[in-house]
């Protein structure tokens, strides 16, 4: 998903997300299933919009498990500059393997549900140790009635992501999110929607950091590659 997201209110600092993704089929490799290239550069900035301190590159594949209804594997890799103030510029690589599921209507209810598990091993230049972690998101959707464009419902959604890492062997950073998707057409969605991220900052656990995130998303999906390629 492209994903514009404006965090505010952080202990009275306000940042701002822009990241823009593209998903792109591959139905040269339908052999292995719906297959999907996706692709998405980031940039943040600090200081209530003020300091732009990072860009970051991402691409991932996408395919299905064989066997397995609803789920797929995406490898990756994400190229992070960070630009903090006083401070010299930090080139992190960040290598990716998500585990995903996607279930309709669950359990008869209406609601829609997505399962995340991304593994990930951050290693920035210059330093020798990485940085091992696990993160889990389970999001439920449902279509909002009576309101529709392009042809397709609005949606509700609301997601809890929690953040385990290796080197602490604690878990140590949770969000939970909600809001509403808008089509703008049959390739485009906007989404709008808050966050909340609880942040371990304290050595043993025992100190944590609140922040607060209006998010603005915008995603394209080049579906017609794959509707030529029939």
């Amino acid at each position: 998903m492209a994903i514009l997201a404006s965090p505010i209110g952080a202990q009275e600092k306000g940042e701002l997300w822009s990241k823009q993704s593209f998903t792109i089929p591959l139905p040269e490799l339908e052999q292995l299933g719906a297959t999907d290239l996706k692709f998405e550069v980031d940039n943040r900035w600090l200081d209530r919009y003020s300091n732009h301190y990072r860009t970051h590159f991402q691409g991932t594949l996408v395919f299905p498990i064989p066997g397995w209804e609803g789920w797929s594997l995406e490898p990756g890799y994400r190229r992070q500059i960070t630009d903090r103030p006083n401070t010299d510029r930090v080139y992190i690589d960040r290598y990716l393997l998500h585990l995903n599921n996607k279930r309709e209507d669950l359990f008869g209810t209406g609601w829609d549900f997505s399962f995340r598990n991304r593994w990930e091993i951050l290693d920035p230049e210059g330093v020798s140790d990485q940085v091992w972690r696990t993160r889990f998101r389970g999001k439920l959707s449902k279509g909002i009635p009576g309101f529709k464009t392009a042809d397709r419902a609005w949606k509700f959604w609301v997601f809890d992501e929690v953040f385990y890492n290796f080197e602490t062997d604690r878990l140590g950073q949770n969000r939970l999110a909600s809001g509403i998707d808008i089509p703008l057409s049959q390739q485009a969605t906007l989404s709008l929607g808050y966050q909340w991220e609880a942040v371990d900052t304290g050595p043993l656990g025992d100190g944590w950091e609140d922040n607060h995130m209006i998010l603005l998303n915008f995603s394209f999906n080049f579906e017609n590659r794959r509707e030529l390629d029939d």
